[in-house]
């Protein structure tokens, strides 16, 4: 592919929004992957699981003012060009639907379990998006490590989260976990506990 091919190919990114608490986190997320890319596509999907006898209702209403205000927040905080697409089915159907429709190349989606990926609610709208998305699809969650509940997965170390807060990233372990590090400044030996090594390719 040539350069003149490269800036031209459009990057069309769909993200689900639910009226949720996570909606806001989906909308930031997606509008972070589209600031600054040439040729970016963002796409607010809403979709209503009501009745066809029901489509002319005050929820129709309701639903395309939410989707104004979150056309008008995603169209002030990057330069792609953002559409909101209002439907009538299953959530997880319309989203997919619309992806396939415009050749999305990401699609973004929330979820709202608490307990890990591996306990993520089978047959919640997220799951069925992964499961039937033909393109890639990031899920969403609000960042919450002080509730981490996976056996096998220890929780962080508060003095390595300071540490790494106090140095920018230029360290990553506290005194007690670099005792293992035999490595050079920019090689990092994970302590048991932690896996395996971090290497630092290069400075930001």
């Amino acid at each position: 592919m040539n350069t003149t091919q490269a800036q031209g190919h459009r990057f069309v990114l769909v993200a689900g929004l639910d009226e949720s608490s996570q909606a806001g986190n989906v909308l930031a997320n997606s509008v972070a992957i589209v600031r600054g890319r040439p040729n970016a596509e963002l796409h607010l999907v809403h979709a209503l699981d009501i009745g066809v006898e029901s489509a002319m209702t005050p929820l129709l209403d309701t639903a395309r003012e939410y989707l104004d205000r979150m056309g008008d927040r995603a169209a002030n905080g990057c330069e792609a060009r953002v559409t909101t697409h209002l439907g009538v089915s299953r959530p997880w159907r319309e989203i997919v639907q619309t992806a396939a429709n415009l050749e999305a190349d990401l699609i973004v989606v929330g979820t709202h379990g608490r307990k890990g990926v591996s306990r993520l609610i089978v047959g919640s709208q997220a799951e069925r998006v992964v499961r039937n998305a033909a393109c890639p699809v990031l899920v969403v969650r609000e960042k919450d490590y002080g509730t981490l509940e996976v056996p096998e997965i220890e929780a962080p170390c508060p003095e390595c989260l300071k540490v790494q807060e106090e140095t920018k990233g230029e360290k990553l372990w506290c005194a007690h976990h670099s005792e293992r590090h035999p490595r050079p400044r920019r090689h990092y030996e994970f302590p048991e506990s932690f896996g395996r090594g971090t290497m630092l390719i290069r400075e930001p």
